[in-house]
């Protein structure tokens, strides 16, 4: 079977990341060691919420003040990391989903 690799940046934002995929996504990028930052209308699932990888952000994603609170400074979240919007051209880590 073909081996899947993947380069994570230091953060990762997940819409929908209260249920379903999103919320398994951001479950995995936090076991990983990947910051993620989890947006939806509802709030986050306590098992998601408790993870010291990970910050909610409650909001519409059509609305401009969400996307504000998600580009917020490292320091908002209480961790030093990069800000969402600058990680997409520092990859960090290399993740393989089947372990091998």
């Amino acid at each position: 079977m073909p081996q899947l690799t993947f380069e994570l940046p230091d953060t990762v934002v997940v819409t929908g990341a209260s249920s379903g995929l999103g919320h398994e996504l951001c479950s995995l990028l936090v076991e990983a060691g990947v910051a993620a930052v989890g947006v939806d209308l509802a709030a986050a699932r306590d098992n998601l919420a408790a993870l010291a990888g990970y910050h909610h952000v409650a909001g519409d994603v059509a609305g401009e003040a969400t996307w504000e609170k998600v580009v917020a400074p490292p320091e908002v979240f209480g961790r030093e990391t990069h800000r969402p919007s600058d990680v997409c051209s520092h990859p960090r880590r290399r993740y393989n989903p089947g372990g091998h």
